[in-house]
């Protein structure tokens, strides 16, 4: 499985990547620091035929946000069959209403291993049942 995932935390990029492979050691991440770069890898994935299996989307980064970047995808259909989910340290209101909005699963960070692993290991179960029932849908659709 590959999973895309938008942090520009690198320490954050470390721990989540190391708290993922302890569940499954066959993961491949590719990190984009903010939403532009996201935006740039999934273009050319897509032109690659490479498009990944998961999107895991920071909603605070520079330059262009999560926020942005989940209107972006919402709007764009060649990327309207991969899944996303948010896994960011908000808990703002707006925040929870925008997963509501585009239909997407919300994650709190977790800064320790042990909530570490826990998010990790419900963001995976999400993803494998969501790739088991497609009826749940990706961004903005149902």
């Amino acid at each position: 499985m590959i999973i895309l995932f938008a942090e520009d935390d690198l320490e954050q990029q470390v721990l989540y990547k190391d708290c993922f492979l302890q569940h499954n050691n066959a993961l491949q991440f590719f990190f984009a620091q903010n939403g532009f770069q996201l935006l740039t890898m999934l273009a050319k994935a897509d032109m690659d035929r490479a498009l990944p299996d998961l999107i895991i989307l920071d909603l605070n980064m520079p330059h262009i946000g999560g926020r942005e970047v989940l209107a972006d995808l919402a709007k764009d259909l060649r990327y309207s069959s991969i899944p996303v989910v948010i896994l960011t340290e908000s808990n703002l209101m707006m925040d929870h209403y925008l997963s509501g909005l585009f239909r997407v699963p919300f994650f709190q960070k977790h800064y320790t291993t042990e909530g570490c692993m826990r998010v990790t290991q419900n963001i995976l179960e999400w993803h494998y049942s969501h790739a088991a029932g497609k009826e749940m849908g990706s961004i903005g659709r149902r």
